[in-house]
């Protein structure tokens, strides 16, 4: 199995070298592209230019930020059944993402 991170900050950071130590990670992506590419150099991962190009080599995304929350399936892969899993790694309560999702 092939895991992609999306949002490297003060979770996903640390989450993203955990899944990497154990040979699961192989991508991440970043907002902050500096970011991407420095934790991509230092564990030997794909640094994705977008969740777009992400989702195209992996199995399973990991979400670790609310702003990704909010958008439509589309903004990750077209068609959106390209990947099946989208784990949601988050300390925002789940009605606040409801809230989010609802706009």
């Amino acid at each position: 199995m092939k895991a992609g991170m999306i949002g490297l900050g003060a979770m996903g950071g640390p989450m993203a070298r955990n899944l990497a130590k154990a040979g699961f990670l192989t991508a991440v992506y970043n907002r902050t592209e500096a970011k991407a590419h420095r934790l991509a150099q230092e564990l030997a991962l794909y640094c994705a230019s977008s969740p777009k190009d992400l989702v195209q080599h992996v199995d399973v995304v990991f979400l670790s930020h609310i702003k990704f929350l909010t958008l439509p399936i589309t903004s990750f892969a077209d068609p959106p059944d390209v990947f099946s899993i989208e784990p949601v790694i988050t300390t925002v309560m789940e009605s606040t993402c409801v809230s989010c999702n609802s706009f």
